[in-house]
């Protein structure tokens, strides 16, 4: 009886210190994402405070609006810590004197209304006029695409997964992606968490050949004007840290400096956070950001609740063609793929790899 007890007694704590174990993963992992959105804060502010001066400075010298003198310091992967100096950053022309965009918007932005889209001729026709970057549609991309489009994901780290390629170029991967037919590619601009740079947007835009999408989380209009004076042609919004006020106020923002706007959610409650008459370009992420666990019934679940009309994308946990076809038999329009990519000897190759499943003659 005495040693039925022992047991009895090891296994109940046994059970216990795998609850608490669960509980502290989930009890990190929601932390990343609060830490993450209080990360994104203070680079808000930072954004912020350089805006001000500027404009206090008038631009008296003759050095290039918004660039910083070199050189550039690099904080170490997940410090937080002051002092922290900011790789160069461009500003739209609606908020300083753009080099990139010597333009003036107010006639487009007079024109602009909450049901305008950004995909009508008369957005392209003008943005193409005048700004430098070669400006496409991200949902344009996707609505042409014959089967499932792919929106290939340039990515070197992740919270839970640290460091996914050692060998990151995000020039070459993305010259890969383009070359293999990606729809669009995805650029991972948060520097602390995800090793990403601002100054990738940039860097891929140049290719002029695809839509970019800037992935970060973005909680102010700042982090919106910095995309687009950086080449993005859309942005993601993860309604998850945002408020349903907040996601309309960012998206008719975006629109109306002519972004488009990938609408990112996780679960079904977080659907009454959304207008779709104004937030038509959905994106259901497979991944729980408080387990990190992955699972494509997310994807299937949500599908079902959306309205006609909306384009939907699955993003994450996606490497197999059973995977494409479930998406796809789901209503699913395009596919977010990054870590999958990343940790193929070619990137390029397994891209073109996974087109073969998800073109079609339809």
């Amino acid at each position: 009886m005495q040693r039925d007890g022992g047991r009895f007694t090891f296994k109940r704590q046994s059970a216990g210190k795998a609850d608490k174990t669960k509980r502290n993963k989930l009890e990190s992992s929601v932390n990343i994402l609060d830490k993450i959105v209080a990360v994104k804060k203070q680079e808000v502010e930072r954004l912020r405070a350089k805006k001000a001066v500027e404009r206090i400075s008038g631009y008296a010298s003759d050095s290039a609006v918004g660039q910083l003198s070199e050189p550039v310091t690099e904080p170490a992967v997940g410090q937080v810590s002051e002092p922290v100096t900011e790789p160069v950053v461009k500003y739209s022309s609606l908020q300083t004197k753009e080099p990139i965009e010597k333009r003036d918007t107010s006639p487009y932005l007079n024109r602009l209304t909450l049901t305008d889209t950004v995909t009508g001729a008369e957005a392209n026709s003008y943005l193409r006029e005048h700004n430098n970057f070669r400006k496409f549609s991200l949902i344009g991309k996707i609505r042409e695409a014959k089967g499932v489009a792919i929106i290939a994901e340039v990515k070197k780290a992740s919270p839970s997964k640290g460091i996914i390629r050692e060998d990151f170029d995000h020039r070459a991967i993305a010259g890969e992606y383009l070359r293999n037919g990606a729809s669009a590619v995805s650029v991972l601009t948060d520097r602390q968490f995800f090793r990403g740079e601002i100054r990738f947007l940039e860097d891929i835009a140049r290719f002029k050949t695809a839509p970019i999408l800037r992935k970060d989380f973005i909680i102010d209009e700042l982090q919106i004007e910095e995309a687009h004076a950086n080449g993005a042609d859309a942005i993601l919004l993860i309604s998850e840290i945002l408020t349903k006020d907040e996601i309309a106020r960012l998206t008719h923002f975006a629109y109306k400096i002519g972004l488009e706007v990938l609408l990112e959610l996780h679960t079904p409650s977080q659907l009454d956070k959304i207008d779709f008459s104004l937030n038509g370009l959905i994106g259901v992420n497979n991944r729980d950001l408080e387990t990190f666990v992955t699972d494509l019934n997310t994807t299937e679940t949500v599908a079902k609740l959306l309205p006609r009309g909306v384009t939907l994308v699955s993003e994450s946990g996606i490497s197999a063609p059973e995977h494409i076809k479930r998406i796809r038999d789901a209503g699913c329009k395009a596919v977010l793929v990054g870590e999958h990519f990343m940790r193929q000897t070619s990137p390029g190759a397994a891209l073109a790899d996974m087109r073969k499943w998800c073109v079609t003659d339809n």
